[in-house]
C-alpha cells in the first residue's frame, strides 16, 4: 500500500509541474510564478495573455513584433497587460499614465515621456506620438542592425499602417 501511495503522490507532483510548466511557457498566465522563476517575457505568451496580434514590425526591419497605436483606456489596457509580464511594470506604470493622460510630445525625449524596456528575448518601446501612443514589442537585438534613418522611417510606418486599429 505504501509503494501505491508513493507512486500516486509522485504522479500528482509531476502533473502539478507539467500543468504550471505548460502555463508559465504557452498561455504567459501566472505573471507572478514568471517573475518568480526567473522566465523571461516571450512574444508569443504575450500575444496570447493580452489578445495582440504578431506583425511585421518596419522599425524591426520587418521581423516580428506586437505593434499597437492608440489612445485612452484601450491602449492603457493592453500596455499594461504588456508592462505586467516585464520585472519593472510598476515603475513603468506612472511612467504610462504620463504618456497616457499629459499629452506628452513625441520631440520631448525625457525620461518620464517614454518607455524603453530593452529584456532578452523581448523588448518593449513606448512613446506619444501626434498620431496617437505607440507600442512596439519585440527583438530588441534587431535594432542593432538598423541605422537611425530606417528605424524612424520604419517608426512612422508601423504608426501610419496601424492607426486607427
Amino acid at each position: 500500500m505504501s509503494k501505491a501511495k508513493s507512486y500516486f503522490c509522485g504522479f500528482v507532483v509531476i502533473a502539478i509541474l507539467a500543468g504550471l510548466f505548460y502555463c508559465v511557457q504557452h498561455n504567459g498566465s501566472f505573471s507572478g510564478v514568471r517573475n518568480a522563476l526567473n522566465i523571461k517575457p516571450d512574444l508569443n505568451a504575450i500575444s496570447e495573455k493580452c489578445n495582440l496580434p504578431i506583425k511585421h514590425s518596419y522599425a524591426l526591419g520587418g521581423a516580428k513584433a506586437i505593434v499597437k497605436v492608440g489612445t485612452g483606456d484601450s491602449f492603457e489596457k493592453d500596455a499594461s497587460c504588456v508592462l505586467n509580464e516585464f520585472p519593472s511594470a510598476e515603475k513603468n506604470r506612472k511612467k504610462l499614465e504620463n504618456i497616457l493622460y499629459k499629452n506628452g510630445s513625441p520631440f520631448d525625449m525625457s525620461d518620464d515621456n517614454h518607455i524603453f524596456i530593452v529584456s532578452d528575448p523581448c523588448s518593449v518601446i513606448i512613446f506619444p506620438t501626434t498620431a496617437g501612443d505607440v507600442m512596439i514589442v519585440g527583438d530588441a537585438s534587431n535594432l542593432s542592425h538598423i541605422d537611425n534613418n530606417s528605424l524612424m522611417a520604419g517608426l512612422m510606418k508601423d504608426v501610419s499602417s496601424n492607426y486607427g486599429e
